[in-house]
């Protein structure tokens, strides 16, 4: 009796399965944190994030496996070429594999992306981030496993990708065990919602503008003339002109503004603050929202840190724009872009433009981040009547430069949304001036105007700023201090008329005092 044959594999599927194994591989190190069990509820999960990335896979696999259909179609008949083709196909295969490990390694080692931010890295870190050692690994390493292995290492090659194919099905069924996080205020205790406000009900609302600049905003003290909505709120309130926040960076300042009245936490190290943020770890201090008497609803709502872990139960509702390296909750047409941009930036050091992907979705971000914290503002004043305590933390007017006035430019390009100009920044400012003019409305509209006290305020200046380049190679402690922390302050106490100017030198850490006077007498 003759043994049936087993029947083979179509090898046009097995050639487009193992095209999106190899997308997989090229596309891992921009959603290889989701297979963290810690990032369930950090990452922000929804289902559009996992259509971006899904649609990323296919996009990618398809043009894979089309390109290798045509190489096919036209040099199958010559062998010596065809050879070359499909050794060349398995030396791409390996430098996405070496590129991939490389790049999630190095990211596991250093944490969160800190643009901008001056830090020092790890030994290991810089060593394999070292052209030289990429080159060595890149192209060096498949040639030599080619050298070697000669036609076993083709097969050898086919049979890893077979044997790492589940990970196709994996992120296609992991993902769905998450819990969608998209907040809303749905997540907020009813309790809060929807009970009349008393008449005079007391509020403390803060918003604090990422890098904003007060050698840029005031001139001798007074607000310039293309800030009318700035003017109009110094008008009627306390102007501290040489007020400083607490640290040079983000990371440092906002949790030393939120954490100031905590003794410990005041004298902690910024490697430790560091540590905590980049980790997404609770926080274990007293922030000034503990200052807040029983009853008051809290909330912290902000752009890149993720106030949700910072705080825990410390307050009533926390939701944070997520930031880059998380990116944002934008279509899946966006995410899916976002994806497939950072495989092809490699092009721009051929005098190639392919960033115009990625400048979309920078201007996305800064769109959705700014609408996201500025709607959740809006949400909570007019749908929370019971006294409230509100932290908002606007991404404006920092950088990358995509507003004006009127709000998303369409004339800018993938190099001018990051050129550090005071053009550029100008714009930004009167962008987050138009803001201010809509808190102040939102607010006389919901009658919470009157009776509340509101802080505007800035976790550091802007620290790109041309004037200070003769200062920036000296770091010296009046640069970081004094430069880099020099903010504006406004407070405008309950029904106050008259503007009051404030010279005197202060640090950002008063406002714990002024809240404990403010809930004294409330």
């Amino acid at each position: 009796m003759v043994k049936a044959t087993p029947k083979a594999t179509n090898p046009y599927i097995k050639g487009l399965w193992q095209s999106f194994m190899v997308a997989y591989i090229a596309l891992l190190p921009s959603f290889y944190m989701i297979f963290s069990a810690d990032n369930r509820f950090a990452l922000q999960w929804s289902p559009v994030k996992h259509a971006g990335i899904l649609m990323a896979l296919v996009i990618y696999g398809l043009s894979l496996y089309l390109a290798f259909l045509l190489l096919k179609k036209l040099f199958a008949q010559n062998t010596p070429v065809w050879s070359a083709v499909k050794a060349g196909a398995t030396m791409l295969v390996w430098f996405l594999l070496i590129r991939t490990m490389l790049s999630i390694y190095i990211k596991s080692r250093v944490g969160i992306e800190l643009e901008g931010m001056d830090m020092e890295l790890p030994a290991s870190v810089t060593l394999l981030n070292s052209k030289i050692t990429k080159l060595c690994l890149y192209a060096g390493l498949p040639v030599a496993l080619l050298l070697i292995f000669k036609l076993k290492f083709t097969n050898f090659t086919q049979g890893l990708l077979k044997l790492f194919s589940p990970l196709l099905i994996l992120i296609v069924l992991f993902p769905l065990t998450y819990v969608d996080t998209r907040e809303s205020l749905s997540n907020i205790d009813p309790g809060f919602l929807g009970k009349e406000q008393k008449a005079n009900s007391p509020n403390v609302y803060m918003f604090l503008f990422d890098e904003w600049s007060y050698v840029r905003s005031f001139e001798d003290g007074r607000v310039r003339d293309n800030l009318p909505n700035l003017k109009k709120w110094v008008d009627t309130s306390d102007s501290y002109n040489q007020a400083y926040s607490l640290a040079e960076q983000t990371m440092f300042s906002i949790p030393r503004y939120i954490f100031q009245n905590d003794p410990g936490f005041r004298t902690r190290d910024n490697e430790s603050i560091r540590d905590d943020i980049t980790h997404m770890r609770k926080i274990n201090a007293n922030s000034f929202f503990d200052i807040a008497p029983d009853g008051w609803f809290k909330t912290a709502i902000g752009f890149w840190l993720k106030y949700d872990r910072l705080l825990g139960d410390k307050i009533d509702y926390a939701f944070s724009t997520s930031g880059s390296t998380t990116g944002s909750e934008l279509s899946a047409w966006a995410e899916c872009r976002r994806h497939l941009a950072r495989q092809l930036s490699f092009l721009s050091r051929f005098g190639i433009k392919a960033s115009a992907i990625e400048t979309d979705f920078v201007k996305d971000v800064m769109a959705y981040s700014t609408d996201v914290v500025d709607g959740k503002s809006f949400d909570i004043v007019n749908n929370i009547h019971v006294p409230t305590f509100g932290f908002f933390h606007y991404c404006i007017p920092h950088h990358p430069f995509v507003y004006d006035r009127n709000g998303r430019r369409d004339d800018i390009t993938d190099h001018s949304i990051h050129v550090q100009s005071p053009e550029n920044y100008l714009h930004n400012l009167e962008y987050m001036d138009t803001v201010l003019g809509q808190i102040e409305k939102r607010l006389k509209a919901a009658g919470k105007y009157e009776n509340s006290l509101i802080i505007l305020c800035s976790d550091h200046t802007w620290r790109e700023d041309p004037d200070y380049e003769h200062l920036r190679h000296t770091q010296t402690e009046y640069f970081t201090t004094e430069v880099l922390r020099h903010v504006p302050l406004i407070i405008k106490h309950p029904n106050q008329r008259e503007p009051r100017q404030i010279n005197d030198k202060i640090t950002l850490d008063l406002m714990q005092n002024i809240l404990k006077d403010y809930f004294d007498e409330h």
